[in-house]
């Protein structure tokens, strides 16, 4: 399901103009457990491991809160919820910094916004 859609739909039978937002990750390890995860482009189940496997390694190493900086997500699918859901669990501390309105809007109907400190 398709959480921020902002290119133009196309028909399946038409190309479409607009090439995807390539995924950009960084990650950044801060003094006091803080793990800083800083994610711009497009985010669905194709690309996901990109985020996925180097969070993943950072957080085998138990940092005591996640802050995920998600304002430079141009779109999202429900994985990328469910993959924070999953962070948010493992953690004392969880928060969603600056989604775009509609992810924001997608994740607050799903009464999730606590969940991922928003």
């Amino acid at each position: 399901m398709p959480i921020t859609p902002q290119r133009p739909a196309t028909p399946p039978d038409e190309p479409s103009d607009e090439a995807p937002a390539p995924l950009t990750v960084e990650i950044s390890e801060r003094e006091g457990g803080d793990l800083h995860v800083t994610i711009a482009g497009e985010l669905d189940i194709s690309n996901l491991p990109e985020l996925a496997d180097p969070v993943g390694a950072a957080l085998a190493r138990t940092p005591k809160r996640i802050v995920v900086h998600a304002g430079g997500v141009r779109f999202a699918d429900s994985s990328a919820i469910s993959l924070w859901l999953q962070w948010s669990m493992s953690v004392p501390e969880f928060e969603l910094r600056d989604p775009p309105v509609l992810l924001r809007a997608v994740i607050t109907t799903m009464g999730l916004g606590e969940q991922l400190g928003m």
